[in-house]
């Protein structure tokens, strides 16, 4: 089975080498790796340029990014969620 990794970057050249090299050695290969980078100004776009496995990189600018995830338990008590009964 096939499958994508996306990886979201700005400004990320401290942490973004150690992402790609941790992909890259991965030993199943039937996945396909995308960079979506919003327009960096520093080198990330230069490191990711080293790594022969990405498929593909996005660099556009854009309006920052909301992340949303399945609560979890521990999110219960941190915010105005429902506790399930």
């Amino acid at each position: 089975m096939k499958f994508s990794i996306i990886t979201a970057t700005f400004n990320n050249q401290k942490t973004v080498e150690k992402a790609l090299s941790s992909v890259e050695s991965q030993t199943y290969t039937n996945y396909e790796h995308i960079i979506v980078d919003g327009v960096s100004s520093d080198d990330t776009l230069s490191i990711v340029a080293k790594y022969s496995h990405i498929r593909k990189v996005i660099s556009e600018k854009d309006n920052g990014c909301l992340l949303y995830t399945s609560p979890s338990p521990r999110d219960r008590t941190r915010s105005r969620m429902p506790s399930s009964a």
